[in-house]
């Protein structure tokens, strides 16, 4: 058996274009974009053309993008950059996170608790879906920052962005979400959204390692959190990864220009993976919305009476990721999303994460499918 890849939830191949885009930037055009010379007005260009790319696919205007070396990075910036200020000036602001965020948005969430703002935690129903009720429930005069993550990287739970945003645009109060899941899977408009702020990740997307975005609206203010020379208009300070970001505007068009027919593609195929395995493991758990409501190409699923790690260590060929650690019969640790869902730890050991994405065969899923139903049949018995 060849190896399978089904985590392309954790990270996806570079396609084609976005190395072709990249290699000239790898090679002879290396110059310093901010230098005034013809061969750093070049990569300067590049990098406002990337911008204008990654702007147009999400329906953002260019200067209302910032480049950062990581989704994580981009949603640091936009906490830290929103709640820090206010905290300095004396005031206790307080910020609101979902219970399946991302910990790249919980981890500065808590950090900026540590240091005197209030954050309030929304909880979800047992799909992961937050409730807008329960935003406008937790909605305070001091909310300076509600957060919520467009989709969960691990059930796929799309979560209601839109309405959310309208009811923190109703209180004046600011909106921004993880997008890292989203571009290349499902469709991104930051107007018809309203959003105020969105992290973005090229990785995700079938672009570089070590590039990511912020998309920021207009007239919001962001401090910086590196400071330096006048790199993003002062706003991230550093020689940037020109070639990431130019390998990041090819494929941002690209991906949102062919999302209908991958979208059916992965679903089908999604469909396919998800009945083989309950068809063959009486008694498996699946966890997120059904199929129809969920993130394209993610399956979240758990073989009974199994430990996921030692089932995915049974078929070493196949790249998944498992969602709780432990032995059913002793002791189980879950994931974070699936301890906010209300998993029960002894049906959830078997849980693991099976990403699909567009380089998936259908006749991976049919040897996927067979190889884990073969060892969990030797693992049970």
């Amino acid at each position: 058996m060849r190896s399978i890849y089904l985590d392309y939830n954790a990270t996806t191949p570079l396609a084609p274009v976005t190395q072709e885009a990249m290699l000239p930037y790898l090679a002879d055009r290396f110059a310093d974009p901010l230098g005034e010379h013809t061969a750093g007005r070049v990569v300067a260009e590049a990098i406002e053309d990337a911008r204008a790319k990654l702007a147009m696919a999400i329906g953002a205007a260019p200067d209302e993008i910032v480049w950062t070396s990581s989704g994580t990075e981009a949603s640091n910036l936009a906490l830290r950059g929103l709640v820090e200020p206010v905290l300095r000036a004396g005031e206790t602001p307080h910020l609101i996170v979902s219970a399946v965020d991302h910990a790249a948005v919980q981890g500065p969430a808590r950090f900026l608790s540590r240091l005197g703002a209030d954050l309030t935690v929304v909880e979800v129903d047992k799909c992961g879906h937050v409730s807008p009720d329960a935003i406008t429930e937790a909605l305070r005069p001091s909310t300076r920052l509600v957060s919520v993550v467009h989709a969960n990287e691990e059930i796929g739970v799309v979560q209601p962005i839109a309405e959310i945003a309208t009811i923190c645009r109703s209180e004046g109060v600011l909106f921004h979400t993880d997008a890292a899941q989203s571009l290349a899977k499902l469709p991104l408009d930051v107007r018809e959204l309203d959003i105020d702020l969105m992290s973005l990740s090229a990785h995700k997307a079938y672009g570089p390692k070590g590039v990511g975005a912020l998309y920021v609206r207009r007239g919001v203010p962001v401090e910086p959190q590196l400071w330096g020379a006048s790199h993003e208009s002062g706003q991230r300070a550093g020689m940037p990864n020109v070639a990431g970001l130019v390998g990041f505007g090819a494929i941002a068009g690209v991906a949102q220009q062919c999302l209908g027919d991958s979208t059916q593609r992965l679903r089908t195929l999604t469909n396919r993976l998800e009945q083989r395995l309950i068809a063959g493991a009486e008694d498996s758990r699946l966890y997120g919305p059904s199929i129809e409501h969920r993130l394209a190409g993610t399956l979240c699923v758990a073989l009974p009476r199994v430990a996921a790690t030692d089932l995915l260590a049974a078929v070493p060929e196949l790249c998944a990721a498992s969602c709780a650690s432990g032995d059913p019969s002793v002791g189980v640790s879950l994931s974070p999303t699936l301890r906010a869902i209300g998993a029960e730890p002894a049906e959830a050991a078997g849980a693991m994460r099976l990403s699909l994405g567009w380089y998936t065969e259908e006749s991976e899923i049919e040897t996927a499918a067979d190889a884990l139903l073969a060892a969990w049949e030797r693992l049970r018995s």
